[in-house]
């Protein structure tokens, strides 16, 4: 990666543990796909509900060359009360499997098309 990661949380104050999770899976995804240039986490938990809880959005933004991807989690209502790391972990397994996408188009582009 060409620059430091940028890592937020909004709503709640982060366990050392998440942020650790969250710096493990960054680490893991630049050893694993080395066109990243930069990487932006936001884990945010919305206002919660007194009974219900409220569940935990976590956004991705991955520039790699010629563009930026974009993985957005938000939970559905079954999720309501799931943990910060099971919405960390949900977020990073799909930000990896849009790199994996974006790898194969790539790779298999003719030489004549654009970027």
């Amino acid at each position: 990666m060409h620059t430091p990661a940028v890592i937020s949380f909004h709503g709640f104050e982060a366990r050392p543990g998440t942020l650790t999770l969250v710096r493990d899976h960054i680490e893991k995804l630049d050893s694993r796909f080395t066109q990243i240039t930069t990487i932006r986490v936001v884990v945010d938990a919305p206002p919660a509900h007194k009974r219900t809880g409220a569940p935990y959005d976590v956004r991705i933004e991955i520039g790699v060359p010629g563009t930026e991807l974009v993985i957005n989690r938000h939970p559905g209502s079954r999720d309501r009360k799931e943990e910060v790391q099971t919405a960390v972990h949900d977020a990073f397994d799909a930000a990896a499997r849009r790199l994996e996408r974006w790898q194969s188009r790539r790779r298999h582009r003719r030489p004549d098309q654009s970027a």
